[in-house]
C-alpha cells in the first residue's frame, strides 16, 4: 500500500465534508485535553489528524466514541507489539522522545497509518476504549464510604458499568495516599503493592475510612470484558495508556498482577449497561447496600441509552434503595434512587483527569 501523500509546501488540505469537520473539531478538543494532561505527543498528533483528510477518513471507521483515544491506542498497540517504523522514535513508552524531529511527525504518522491501514481499521472497528484507570479508585473510595454510611453500614453490593478488566472493583485491595491542601492522608491496605497517590485541592478532606468498606459482592458489566490472563487483551489495556504516562502504565501492571493472585480477579461478564442491568440488580441480596458505579463511560453511550439506564435504576428502586456513584465529565457525584424515582443527587468532588487530583466539595 502506498503511504498517504506528504504534506505539500502550502500545508495539508482542510476537511470539507460535515462528518470530517466534526471529527476534526473532536481531535482539536482532544489535543487541548492531551496537552493539559501531560501528553505532548498526543497533543501534536491531534493537530496532525485534524488537518488531514486521509487520517480523518481512517478515524471515521471507528463506530463509537471516543474516536481520538481509539485511533491513538490502535497505533500505540501496533508499535508496542513490535511493528517497526521510525514513528516509534517519538513514543516515550518505546524509549523515544515526543519532541524529536518535530517537523516530520505528521508525515511519519500518516505513513505509518497508510502502511498498516488494514490492521488499524480492524482495531478501530472491533475494539473499545476501556481504559482501566486504577487511580480513579482514589475518587471512588470516599464515595463508597458515603454509600456505606447511607446504607446503614451494611456491606456493599457493587456493580460496575463498563468495568473493562474489573480492576476498580478491587478498590479495597489497594493503598491510598492523599497529598495537597489537607495533606498527609492515608487509607486502604498499607501492605498493598498497588499504591495510589492523589492530590487533594481546596482544603476540604474527603471522608476516608481507616479500612475500606466491606464488600459482599462485586460484578462488572462490559460489552467486551478484558481477560487479564490473556496476553493480547492485557496488551490492549497497556496501549490505552498514553505514551508519556509511565507511572500510569506501571500502576496498571501492578494492579493487573495483583488481581491474578488469590482470591482472583473480580467477575466481569458481557453485558449492556441498560439491557442487562436489571438482572444484575435483581441478583444482589437485599441485606446489602446496592451500589452501581461507573467512570468515564457515559461518553460512549447515546443520549437514549443514558435515559434508559436512569429509567432502569428508577424502576428497580421500587423494591429497595439503589445508590449510583459516577465519575464523569470531571465530576464525582452520588445519586440515590428510592420508591421508583431519583430521590437525591449531589456533587461530591471536582476531578482531575486520570485520577491525578480531587477537590472535595
Amino acid at each position: 500500500m502506498q503511504p498517504f501523500p506528504s504534506p505539500s509546501p502550502g500545508g495539508r488540505a482542510a476537511p470539507t465534508d460535515q462528518r470530517s469537520q466534526a471529527l476534526a473539531a473532536r481531535f482539536e478538543r482532544f489535543g487541548r485535553e492531551a496537552e493539559e494532561y501531560g501528553s505532548e505527543l498526543y497533543a501534536r498528533l491531534s493537530a496532525c489528524v485534524s488537518q488531514s483528510r486521509e487520517l480523518l477518513a481512517l478515524a471515521a471507521l471507528a463506530p463509537r466514541e471516543p474516536v481520538p483515544n481509539l485511533l491513538f491506542a490502535a497505533v500505540h498497540h501496533l508499535l508496542l507489539g513490535g511493528v517497526r517504523h521510525r514513528l516509534a522514535e517519538r513514543y516515550p513508552s518505546l524509549g523515544g522522545c515526543a519532541a524529536a524531529g518535530g517537523a516530520w511527525l505528521c508525515a511519519d504518522f500518516e505513513e505509518f497509518c497508510a502502511l498498516h491501514r488494514a490492521e488499524l481499521a480492524r482495531l478501530l472497528e472491533t475494539r473499545f476504549v476501556q481504559t482501566n484507570e486504577v487511580a480513579r479508585c482514589a475518587w471512588l473510595l470516599p464515595a463508597f464510604e458515603l454509600v456505606h454510611a447511607l446504607g446503614g453500614r451494611r456491606p456493599l453490593a457493587l456493580i460496575e458499568l463498563g468495568a473493562s478488566a474489573g480492576l476498580n472493583l478491587l478498590f479495597d485491595r489497594y493503598s491510598y495516599e492523599y497529598g495537597g491542601d489537607p495533606g498527609g492522608l492515608r487509607a486502604g491496605r498499607a501492605d498493598s503493592p498497588v499504591r495510589i497517590r492523589c492530590e487533594l485541592r481546596g482544603g476540604a478532606a474527603p471522608p476516608l475510612p481507616a479500612e475500606a468498606p466491606p464488600v459482599a459482592s462485586r460484578l462488572g458489566l462490559d460489552l467486551s470484558p478484558i481477560d487479564l490472563s490473556d496476553a493480547g487483551q492485557r496488551a490492549w489495556l497497556r496501549a490505552l495508556v498514553w505514551p508519556e504516562h509511565a507511572e500510569r502504565a506501571a500502576l496498571l501492571e501492578r494492579a493487573a498482577s495483583l488481581a491474578l493472585r488469590p482470591p482472583g480477579p473480580a467477575p466481569v461478564v458481557v453485558g449492556d449497561a441498560a439491557r442487562d442491568l436489571p438482572a444484575a440488580l435483581g441478583a444482589a441480596l437485599a441485606e446489602h447496600a446496592l451500589c452501581v458505579f461507573h467512570s468515564a463511560v457515559m461518553v460512549q453511550l447515546e443520549p437514549a441509552a443514558r435515559l434508559a439506564l436512569d429509567a432502569e435504576l428508577q424502576a428497580a428502586s421500587r423494591g429497595r434503595p439503589i445508590f449510583r456513584v459516577s465519575a464523569e465529565d470531571d465530576v464525582l457525584a452520588l445519586a440515590t434512587y428510592a420508591d421508583g424515582e431519583l430521590a437525591e443527587q449531589r456533587e461530591l468532588a471536582a476531578l482531575g483527569g486520570h485520577g491525578r487530583w480531587m477537590r472535595w466539595l
